[in-house]
């Protein structure tokens, strides 16, 4: 319904910016994307859960997420991610 196909596991890496040197498998219990996700970019954003407790050191950290409800009009922000941003690149 919202362009996200069902799968049956998630893994990521996490603690390797380069995809180089060492870096940590984990695999994800639960994904909730964005209710307005589709086939753009807008709204592509998702929350992943970890099936184990994820190490934090020098190369991973935890990001803040605003409290629910939070009025972000008129106000601005920096925001980062990686991948794709249209067909090819």
């Amino acid at each position: 319904e919202n362009g996200v196909e069902p799968a049956t596991a998630f893994y990521g890496i996490v603690g390797n910016i380069r995809r180089e040197g060492p870096e940590t498998r984990i695999q994800f219990s639960e994904v909730a994307a964005h209710p307005r996700y589709g086939t753009g970019s807008e709204y592509d954003i998702a929350v992943f859960r970890t099936t184990s407790p994820v190490e934090m050191g020098d190369r991973i950290q935890a990001i803040c997420l605003p409290r629910a409800g939070r009025d972000f009009d008129f106000v601005y922000v920096q925001a980062m991610g990686w991948g794709a941003t249209s067909n090819g690149t």
